[in-house]
């Protein structure tokens, strides 16, 4: 990490600038409609369900950052998931 002094307030505010511009926000969509969205368990496939999840838990916690910050109406439905 590049400022290992960075406050919980000042990182939830760097991932609300990241993930709520156009630019952000299209990346954003894109990773909860692959990753989210779908199911992550593989039946018979532990390893690719751990995997699956594992990439789930990334999108949901960025989702959580993002909702720390403060809703916009735009975002709603796309958090809320």
């Amino acid at each position: 990490m590049r400022n290992k002094n960075i406050t919980e307030r000042e990182l939830v505010s760097a991932y609300s600038r990241l993930f709520t511009g156009e630019t952000g926000l299209t990346v954003l969509e894109n990773l909860v409609s692959k990753y989210h969205r779908r199911g992550s368990f593989v039946r018979g496939d532990p390893y690719e369900t751990a995997f699956k999840e594992g990439a789930r838990s990334v999108v949901l916690h960025i989702k959580s950052m993002v909702k720390k910050h403060g809703k916009r109406e735009d975002l709603e439905s796309l958090i809320d998931e």
